[in-house]
């Protein structure tokens, strides 16, 4: 799927009178603490910022999605990064896709961990992988952090 970014930005200009509305420029109250803020995607800041507000800091907030998104939050308010990893839909594609004898499976619960067929071993491997993978990094991102963050 094609970037629309500019082409958004374009009608909002248009029919709204007005470019982004979330972006590195739009002052939220939430620093950012990267390298580049430029490169940080409204998506990931606005959900940093609605974890902050919901819960404090320091949080991690999981955005599932096209790419799945862990963004950090300090105690004090501050974005600080994230990881961004495959979603889970992209990975099914890419499995049915690129390996001939796979088929394409729907995201439903496997009945048990260990497939008894193709179909329940991609769902086994999608559902508790990725449950896994969130388990692991945001043990890892709390690690890092040094604070018990929700």
């Amino acid at each position: 799927m094609p970037n629309l970014a500019q082409e958004y930005d374009e009608a909002r200009r248009r029919y709204v009178g007005g470019g982004a509305l979330v972006g590195p420029e739009l002052k939220t109250g939430m620093p950012i603490r990267i390298d580049d803020p430029r490169e940080l995607g409204a998506d990931r800041l606005v959900n940093a910022i609605a974890a902050y507000e919901r819960v404090g800091g320091p949080c991690i907030a999981v955005d599932f999605g096209t790419a799945i998104n862990y963004d950090v939050v300090s105690g004090d308010g501050e974005y600080l990064g994230g990881v961004i990893s495959p979603g889970v839909e992209i990975s099914i594609e890419a499995l049915s896709e690129r390996a001939a004898a796979l088929p394409k499976v729907r995201l439903e619960p496997p009945r048990a961990a260990i497939g008894k067929g193709t179909r329940e071993a991609i769902q086994s491997g999608v559902i508790y992988g990725y449950a896994g993978q969130v388990d692991g990094l945001v043990a890892r991102l709390r690690a890092e952090l040094g604070d018990e963050a929700t």
